[in-house]
C-alpha cells in the first residue's frame, strides 16, 4: 500500500513538472524594433508573424517596438510592412523561449517608381470564422468602386493550376471556401481591365486570409511625381 501510494506521489510530482515546462515553453514573448537607415524608428509599421498553422500581426507603437505574446516557440517566416518603405521578409526565423533581447530590423526608403499606383494588400483576420479561409474585394485603382463580375482564379503557387475559381459580387467581394494551409496565388481577369494577381501568400489552418485587390481600365496611365 506504501509503495503504491509512493508511486502516484512520483506520477503526480512527475506531471506537475511536464505541466510547468510545457507551459513556459508556450509562453514566450518575442519583441522587434523597426528602425529606418539613419536609426530612427518607423512608427505604426506592420509586423507578422506567419506559420501555416497560425498568422499573428502587431502594430509598432511610436518607439518602432513590437511586441508579440504567448508566442508558442517555433520556425515563422518575419515579416514587416511600413507606408513608404521597402518590405523586409525573412523566411526561417527561429523563435525559442529564452529569448530576451529585441529582434532588430532596418526598413529602407522605397523609391518614387516602387510607391507609384496603388499596392494590392494581404491582411489577416483570427477574429473570423475559418469556415471561408479566403475572402477580399476589387476596387478600382483611382475611383475605389467596386469591381463586379470579374474572374478571381485561385491558384497552387508551386504547380500553377488553378484549384478553384469564381466571380465578384456587385460589391466587389469574394471568397473561398475549403481552402487546407498552404501558399496560393490568385488571378483576377475582366474584360476591359488589366490583369492583376497576387503571388505566394498564405493561408493558415487557424487565420482568415483577407486581399483587398486593385485593378484599372485599359489605356488608364499612371503619372508619378
Amino acid at each position: 500500500m506504501a509503495s503504491c501510494t509512493i508511486r502516484r506521489l512520483l506520477a503526480m510530482l512527475l506531471w506537475s513538472l511536464f505541466l510547468k515546462s510545457t507551459a513556459q515553453d508556450r509562453a514566450s514573448t518575442f519583441v522587434v524594433t523597426v528602425h529606418d537607415m539613419a536609426g530612427g524608428p518607423v512608427e505604426s509599421a506592420t509586423v507578422r508573424l506567419s506559420s501555416l498553422r497560425r498568422i499573428v500581426q502587431v502594430r509598432c507603437g511610436a518607439d518602432g517596438t513590437a511586441r508579440f505574446v504567448d508566442v508558442i516557440p517555433a520556425t515563422y517566416d518575419l515579416e514587416v510592412l511600413a507606408r513608404g518603405f521597402v518590405p523586409q521578409f525573412l523566411r526561417s526565423t527561429q523563435i525559442l523561449s529564452d529569448r530576451s533581447e529585441p529582434f532588430p530590423i532596418t526598413l529602407a526608403v522605397a523609391s518614387t517608381a516602387t510607391l507609384c499606383g496603388v499596392s494590392n494588400y494581404v491582411d489577416y483576420d483570427n477574429s473570423r470564422s475559418r469556415r471561408i479561409p479566403i475572402s477580399g474585394h476589387l476596387k478600382e485603382e483611382d475611383e475605389d468602386r467596386p469591381i463586379s463580375g470579374a474572374r478571381v482564379d485561385l491558384l497552387d503557387a508551386n504547380e500553377k493550376r488553378v484549384i478553384a475559381s469564381t466571380r465578384s459580387s456587385k460589391t466587389g467581394g469574394f471568397t473561398f471556401s475549403d481552402v487546407p494551409a498552404g501558399r496560393y496565388d490568385m488571378r483576377v481577369v475582366k474584360e476591359g481591365y488589366w490583369p492583376t494577381e497576387i503571388s505566394h501568400f498564405l493561408v493558415a489552418e487557424e487565420s482568415s486570409t483577407v486581399l483587398t485587390i486593385f485593378d484599372d481600365k485599359r489605356g488608364h496611365i499612371h503619372v508619378c511625381e
